[in-house]
């Protein structure tokens, strides 16, 4: 059996000076200081959350905030001003209820018409982007009018490849509800474009938040679609 790798008790490997000044001792050269990576800078988030628009998924949330998303709530019935946020998140609830609130807040109204990020809306939230819900003026981002019918005509779940929707630049506004969790990915790419938002364009390519979610653009030959029988 060979030597062990170490000294045997009591040993010494090699004659040490002790008497050395210390500034004999070749002292180690010091590491570079490692460059710590640079954190992406935050990303605020909008989220519409009044009487008017409380329908939201908490599992979206969770994933924007999961995606790297700060979500700062407001008021679209309340507020005059939006709060300092990269991208808007406009879910559903009973805007029809409260239209009258809607119309006669134009500070807000402005405000999202100027609004330059990406912005996301679903049922509620797409009516309010309108240019009229039952003859009120709403924001007048979407070329869409909503008139309200008498009877629910449908509600339920269906399979879809996106949130699928009218796409303007990047403002993508869908009549349907999307669960996030079917496709982390549409959080991921909200947030993506949040981070390094363009500035809206009114030529509907597809190019934005929108084009990339799978939003469509409006048809310029065709009248402005007409949503109905809203309910949330």
């Amino acid at each position: 059996m060979g030597a062990p790798p170490w000294p045997a008790p009591g040993a010494i490997a090699a004659p040490v000076d002790v008497t050395a000044p210390a500034h004999a001792v070749p002292a180690h050269a010091a590491s570079p200081t490692a460059t710590p990576p640079t954190a992406p800078r935050p990303v605020r988030i909008g989220v519409a959350r009044d009487a008017a628009f409380s329908f939201y998924y908490e599992d979206n949330l969770e994933l924007l905030v999961e995606a790297g998303a700060e979500l700062v709530p407001f008021s679209p019935l309340g507020d005059a001003t939006l709060p300092a946020v990269d991208g808007l998140y406009l879910g559903g609830g009973y805007p029809e209820l409260h239209a009258e609130a809607l119309a006669a807040n134009a500070p807000m109204r402005a405000a999202i018409r100027a609004f330059h990020g990406p912005v996301y809306a679903e049922r509620g939230g797409l009516m309010f982007l309108g240019e009229t819900l039952d003859d009120r003026p709403m924001c007048g981002v979407l070329p869409v009018t909503t008139r309200m019918g008498g009877k629910l005509r449908a509600l339920g779940y269906r399979w879809g490849a996106g949130p699928e929707g009218w796409s303007v630049g990047q403002v993508l506004g869908s009549y349907v509800h999307a669960h996030f969790g079917s496709n982390p990915a549409i959080a991921d790419a909200f947030v993506a474009a949040c981070r390094t938002p363009s500035r809206r364009s009114t030529g509907g390519d597809g190019a934005g938040f929108g084009g990339r979610c799978g939003g469509r653009s409006p048809p310029p030959q065709e009248d402005p679609p007409s949503t109905r029988d809203h309910r949330k």
